[in-house]
């Protein structure tokens, strides 16, 4: 259970976090730059280096660059942990690996999707098969999950070079999800009609 200093202590940081987003479509491709800003005064982790499981169980790159789902009409695209899966075991949970930013500093995230947009999450494999209905999004916002408060022997060497990976969970003050405000985005998505979680 949080204490009441640990949860002002994320309420803090996630107020002095803040996430700027652009989007454009461009002929078949809906083109996106998002930037968090740390204003906490210290060094935070993102979550901003997604991985997926390859079928022989290897780590391999995902299906996109980033997660993606729409709820109504809002078209949402995240680099954060997402929600297990409700009623399913879950020996790993694929979290994204961690990318230091200091503070004061801003990271820019500039990633490009195939037009219709597919909804993408690493816990809801999508088949050739997977039926869809491409509906029309009005607007769109970006998420990141941000661990703050990290001590010693938090994170460890990921797989993948340059990124970290979280080791230790109780070394965290905890982890904060932002967002930006909606921006205006009209671009055809591919929404999943099978298995899916929406976050």
């Amino acid at each position: 259970m949080t204490d009441s200093g640990t949860a002002d202590r994320l309420q803090a940081a996630r107020q002095r976090l803040r996430v700027k987003l652009a989007v454009r479509v461009d002929a078949n491709r809906l083109l996106v730059d998002a930037s968090l800003n740390n204003g906490t005064g210290q060094v935070v982790h993102v979550f901003n280096v997604l991985w997926d499981y390859a079928p022989s169980g290897a780590i391999a790159a995902p299906d996109s660059p980033a997660y993606v789902c729409i709820d109504g009409q809002e078209l949402r695209l995240a680099c954060r942990p997402l929600p297990n899966p409700p009623g399913r075991k879950m020996i790993v949970a694929i979290d994204p690996f961690l990318t230091p930013l200091d503070a004061g500093a801003d990271m820019r995230q500039e990633l490009s999707f195939d037009v219709p947009v597919q909804e993408y999450s690493c816990y809801f494999r999508r088949e050739a098969s997977s039926p869809v209905q491409v509906v029309e999004s009005a607007r769109a916002r970006f998420i990141f999950g941000v661990a703050v408060g990290a001590s010693d022997g938090a994170f460890a060497p990921s797989p993948i070079q340059g990124a970290l990976q979280l080791a230790n969970p109780t070394k965290l003050a905890g982890i904060v999800i932002v967002e930006s405000d909606p921006v205006a985005c009209k671009v055809q998505v591919a929404q999943r009609k099978d298995a899916f979680t929406r976050f």
